[in-house]
């Protein structure tokens, strides 16, 4: 309780960082708004397994995406 996070990722580009920024500054001054409503309404991040399934899935897919793609070249 008490503790925010704005993680942004490098697509997102400045704009949302900064649009993040000042709305967590507003939710821990204890204000609301239309865009933090917005921003908490959002999908939540889902589970990840732990090591080491999780790289075992993640080179099994990439594996299977590459083996996929084989036909677009």
């Amino acid at each position: 309780q008490n503790i925010f996070v704005a993680g942004c990722y490098n697509g997102s580009c400045i704009g949302v960082g900064t649009l993040f920024g000042e709305q967590i500054s507003l939710k821990a001054s204890g204000e609301n708004t239309k865009e933090i409503e917005i921003i908490e309404s959002r999908n939540k991040p889902t589970w990840l397994p732990p090591q080491p399934f999780l790289n075992i899935g993640i080179r099994t897919r990439l594996a299977y995406e590459r083996f996929r793609a084989k036909s677009e070249v």
